[in-house]
């Protein structure tokens, strides 16, 4: 954008962002191009900050072959055009970008100069910059976006599962100008222009592309590129697929010639394929990438191919001579996830998975090109033609100065990339990450999966006991997600793991109301897993709430260990190999076996353990497994969830040792201070003492009701506010977790038992919610939630590792202390605020 007559940030706009960036913010030099005032963050700049950013990052790669092997064939293009000037950054749009698979990012759209289609959550909006707005566009609910594409006839967007769905609709620029000249809202079935279907019933039919064109008869066509080892192209007019041709490896990316002819296909191989449109017979294979390639784009003249890699290059092909790439691009920090010709051909851009986009200068390439080459050879006139390759071509790399490039740099994940059409003078990036802040943010951390509420307390007799109910309270793991509480979901627990197995289970509590998905996964170790269809497809469902949760921008972190009447067994070696295997399962790892699907890549892992029957093997192992994990995925979350109660040695009995050794792989700790009230508030609250044994952040873990927590251990509304009032302005706070979700958050009829009606505990996120955004407490007190517990937590003692109430004794222990009011002779007892015993 070149004009201040095009900046859309004029009087009444600032109103519809909450903070808009233009250009003349950042010519003042006090924000970046993000609205991030760097100078808050001092001494870090974002020089330092951006340098460290690049080292930690781990590229995902699914080949081993060494990236010496390609680096004679780089190029490095002059990086210092100005191609593109900066317009506008909207930074807390209220529907922004999605992005949900970290090798799938296609899910941008630019159909107009003000006009642009992208994914939210589970739909298509639209973005106009003429009427300010965004429109919701295309949803179905349940509705898996993997990947979407526009044009100015059809709104596309491809599932997780398999399924499409499109929408009929010649969008302008005016048709956009409001909500309400949109027919219905994207999600009705019976409208005539929407249209819905399957590609494939196939597990692993995920639509990783989608291209919309013409065929040479002139129908409108879709290009779908599946993970199913297919490339289909389906026939919109008729929802027909007119042809089905399958490969050898998944098909990730596929795009069409311009004389319709040909069509370039790359996938899971290292090298790209260029077939026939009518019969899928390959007449040229690209070569000379090393990893899978995920991206393509076919050049408006025709002559230029281009291929974006895991191997963190993007490579040009000239049609007449592809036996070498013309130019090998390489990006900065990670695979080139898109590509995308501007229509008159001068520009391509190459958007990495996060905070690079790269624009190359290729008329002036080409231009630069054609006055060394020597022969020409033409295209194939009908698919008997195979091309032959031509020589006389440039045999060495292009001089730096043949190639220019513009680079713009930013953090983020990036959703997708697009030109506008007619001319290309603008360029849209979508941004699926949270603008980052110049205010410490403080997150909520829920635990899912063990249905605590079940375990309900009742309350119609009067006491505090625990009962067992019928109902699964706990609902399915996009609900919680989507209530807008959480930052972070713990899925608990994998709590079966060690003695030199290499095999593991997962234990889930009923996961929804409706649905019976959830239950024990098991694996046997050596690749291989013994489960029901049930329990593999009720996996493979919260794999794809998992998707949705990410969309959201909520992480969700596997929970490893918890309670458990048996120790944890190690031996020597089990903490590198199971950092290896939950590397490989779980996060970027490459297993052929993923309990939660294929492509599901989970943001980190936790430990939980509290027991172990050998600390000598145990801790050692324990360390080595949180280091490998952090070096084998730099990028995941690696955290440790400790009890607050610091034994005699002023550390935690089990974890102590690992978290001084392993530190500095660990992200941050999430300290339980729900089931010791020697340590909690108000009787001992030892944040600052946990502050002397792990310097990073600190998250107060807490109950998310009383029925969650021993007596005493959950907080009100009031003292929940006064511990935030405690520690909110300590660099190391960083937030609050639950146990758990389910009641936290209980569905109304849960409590339908109790003699009150809608509970205000199911106000408890919500309250979470609002002391962390600095908007009080607005909660209820301990006493509506009904009758206090019967002990006084004040008199409760601690006997061994048991919480018991004053009358009980210890007579297996002698206390060291038995002069001590607290503890009787033959106790060994904790009681208030001091550990006297």
């Amino acid at each position: 954008m070149n004009s201040d007559d095009d900046n859309p940030f004029q009087s009444g706009w600032a109103s519809r962002t909450e903070v808009p960036v233009t250009r003349t913010d950042v010519s003042l030099e006090e924000i970046d191009l993000q609205g991030i005032r760097w100078a808050d963050f001092a001494p870090t700049t974002r020089a330092s900050f951006r340098d460290q950013r690049i080292v930690s990052y781990r590229n995902y790669r699914n080949c081993s072959t060494d990236h010496s092997a390609i680096l004679n064939d780089l190029h490095r293009p002059r990086t210092d055009a100005c191609f593109f000037d900066f317009a506008y950054t909207l930074t807390k749009h209220k529907y922004k970008c999605s992005e949900y698979h970290f090798q799938l990012r296609n899910l941008l759209w630019s159909t107009t100069k003000h006009s642009v289609f992208y994914s939210h959550v589970e739909s298509v909006r639209n973005w106009s910059s003429l009427s300010r707005t965004s429109c919701q566009i295309l949803k179905r609910d349940g509705f898996r976006v993997s990947t979407i594409c526009a044009n100015n006839s059809f709104v596309f967007m491809g599932a997780f599962t398999g399924e499409y769905l499109f929408r009929v609709s010649a969008i302008t620029q005016e048709l956009m100008a409001t909500d309400a000249n949109i027919s219905g809202n994207g999600n009705d079935d019976n409208d005539p222009s929407i249209h819905y279907g399957i590609i494939t019933n196939d597990r692993f039919g995920i639509t990783n592309h989608v291209e919309l064109g013409c065929n040479r008869s002139g129908q409108n066509i879709a290009v779908i590129s599946s993970n199913d080892d297919s490339l289909r192209l389906l026939n919109l007019d008729s929802l027909v697929i007119s042809h089905h041709f399958r490969f050898p490896w998944a098909v990730n990316c596929s795009s069409m010639s311009p004389d319709k002819r040909l069509i370039c296909v790359t996938g899971d191989n290292t090298d790209s394929s260029i077939i026939t449109a009518d019969s899928g017979d390959e007449v040229i294979g690209l070569k000379g990438h090393i990893d899978f390639s995920f991206s393509c784009a076919w050049s408006p003249c025709g002559r230029f191919i281009a291929t974006g890699n895991q191997d963190i290059t993007t490579r040009i092909y000239d049609i007449r001579n592809p036996s070498k790439a013309l130019v090998v691009l390489p990006a900065v920090m990670g695979a080139v996830r898109s590509l995308r010709f501007s229509d008159d051909g001068t520009f391509l851009a190459a958007a990495e998975p996060c905070d690079f986009v790269h624009i190359y200068d290729v008329a002036g390439t080409t231009n630069y090109y054609k006055q060394h080459e020597t022969i020409s050879a033409p295209l194939p006139s009908n698919n008997n033609d195979k091309i032959q390759n031509s020589s006389g071509f440039i045999a060495s790399p292009l001089g730096i100065d043949a190639f220019q490039s513009q680079v713009i740099e930013f953090f983020g994940e990036i959703a997708g990339i697009s030109f506008t059409p007619d001319g290309g003078d603008l360029l849209y990036i979508g941004i699926s990450d949270d603008r980052t802040t110049t205010k410490k943010s403080s997150k909520l951390y829920g635990y899912y999966g063990q249905n605590a509420l079940a375990n309900g307390v009742d309350i119609k007799n009067g006491t505090n006991s625990r009962v067992t109910v019928t109902s699964d309270y706990q609902r399915s793991l996009a609900y919680y997600c989507q209530t807008g509480f959480y930052d972070v979901i713990n899925l608990a627990f994998l709590n079966i793991f060690g003695g030199g197995k290499n095999t593991f289970t997962i234990t889930f509590a009923s996961f929804n109301v409706t649905t019976a998905y959830g239950g024990h996964y098991t694996y046997n170790g050596d690749g291989l897993e013994s489960n029901s269809a049930d329990v593999v497809q009720g996996y493979a469902s919260i794999g794809l709430d998992i998707i949705t949760c990410q969309a959201l921008g909520v992480k969700v972190i596997l929970s490893i260990g918890g309670d458990r009447v048996s120790p944890y067994t190690f031996v020597v070696g089990d903490g590198a190999a199971y950092a290896t295997l939950f590397y490989d399962m779980f996060l970027d790892g490459k297993s052929a076996v993923r309990p939660f699907g294929e492509g599901v890549v989970l943001n980190g892992i936790e430990m939980d353990v509290e027991k172990n029957d050998d600390p000598t093997v145990w801790t050692p192992e324990m360390i080595s497994f949180l280091q490998n994990l952090k070096k084998l995925s730099p990028n995941s979350l690696v955290a440790v969830v400790p009890q607050c109660y610091l034994g005699s040695a002023g550390k935690d009995e089990n974890v102590g040792d690992v978290i001084a050794a392993a530190a500095s792989s660990i992200d941050y700790l999430i300290i339980q201070y729900y089931n010791n009230p020697v340590c909690s508030y108000p009787f001992g609250f030892n944040f600052v003492t946990w502050k002397t044994l792990f310097t990073g952040p600190l998250v107060i873990g807490l109950a998310g009701d009383w029925t969650s927590a021993i007596s005493g251990g959950f907080l009100d509304a009031s003292a929940l506010q006064t511990v935030y009032d405690l520690v909110k302005s300590d660099d190391q706070f960083a937030g609050f977790s639950v146990y758990d979700v389910s009641s936290s958050n209980p569905p109304a009829f849960a409590w339908s038992f109790v003699d009150y009606a809608d509970p205000p505990l199911s106000e408890y996120s919500q309250t979470l919610r609002n002391v962390l955004d600095g908007k009080g407490s607005g909660g209820v007190s301990l006493a509506s939630l009904g009758p206090a517990p019967l002990e006084n937590t004040a008199t409760a003692y601690r006997c061994g590792g048991t919480w018991v109430d004053a009358n009980s004794t210890c007579s297996n222990a002698v206390c060291s202390d038995t002069s001590s009011t607290n503890c009787g002779a033959n106790q060994n007892c904790f009681q208030n605020l001091s550990p006297v015993c």
